[in-house]
């Protein structure tokens, strides 16, 4: 799996995948902001290079939508397959 180009990129990353692990559902924007220490408009636009280097998946607009990927069997998949 392609890993995160910045250092920032990283921590939205990481943040996106502890914060979903622990809790079982998509963390808000303003939870990764506060877990990374980036303003929430870096963030915003930290996860849309994630989701487009096909890393998150993310309904922009809409909330809890924010969700990890993994690689499977070849693949990237959801997190919750």
């Amino acid at each position: 799996m392609t890993e995160a180009k910045t250092p920032q990129q990283n921590a939205v990353l990481l943040a996106v995948r502890d914060l979903y692990a622990s809790r079982g559902f998509s963390p808000t924007i303003r939870e990764i902001a506060a877990r990374t220490g980036l303003h929430k408009s870096r963030v915003g636009e930290h996860l849309e290079r994630l989701r487009q280097q096909g890393l998150i998946t993310w309904e922009v607009g809409k909330s809890r939508t924010i969700t990890p990927r993994t690689k499977k069997r070849g693949a990237l998949v959801n997190f919750t397959t």
